[in-house]
């Protein structure tokens, strides 16, 4: 229990260390992403993304009010991270890493015995345009069919651990350090 809330207040801190430098707004294509470019072009004062009752995001800049369907862009940069819209099953997912594969993550509920708990969850594609698939060993060797070198270390090296591991020394996904490791 303590090493998840290690792992978590770590990747709280390194997460807000990245948002110090991002602005509010919305990425219309993924190569504005890429190159950090949002909309409005110098940020938006307020940016309101209502995922339950609207499919759509409001972004306010000097007093002039933009509306964007998610359907019609690429994701947006909110105060708690950068999303990618997936159209197909209407979910956000948060951007945790742009590496050899993408990471996301959703805080899912998990039910208890009188309660929830918000739980992440991750996801990975192959890049920004390719469908978002849970983050199990059995999906990335799916993804790197010929990879027989990166089967055999998946299996060793998440023997006992999570495929969603932090590598602090590498400053990376364990996952994405392995695939860039045994290409």
């Amino acid at each position: 229990m303590k090493k998840s809330v290690f792992y978590l207040c770590f990747l709280l801190f390194q997460f807000i260390n990245f948002l110090a430098a991002q602005q509010l707004g919305v990425y219309k294509t993924e190569l504005d992403f890429i190159q950090n470019q949002i909309f409005p072009d110098s940020g938006a004062s307020k940016l309101q993304s209502n995922t339950v009752f609207s499919n759509t995001i409001i972004a306010h800049k000097n007093g002039i009010k933009y509306c964007f369907k998610k359907d019609s862009i690429f994701g947006y940069n909110h105060k708690t991270g950068s999303f990618r819209c997936n159209h197909l099953d209407k979910q956000d997912y948060q951007i945790m890493e742009n590496g050899n594969v993408v990471i996301y993550m959703i805080m899912e509920p998990t039910y208890g015995y009188k309660n929830f708990v918000l739980k992440p969850q991750y996801y990975f594609s192959l890049n920004l345009s390719s469908p978002i698939l849970p983050l199990s060993i059995i999906n990335i060797k799916r993804a790197f069919p010929e990879n027989e070198r990166l089967h055999h270390f998946l299996d060793i090296d998440f023997y006992q651990k999570e495929i969603s591991m932090y590598n602090s020394t590498y400053n990376t996904y364990q996952i994405n350090y392995l695939i860039n490791k045994y290409k």
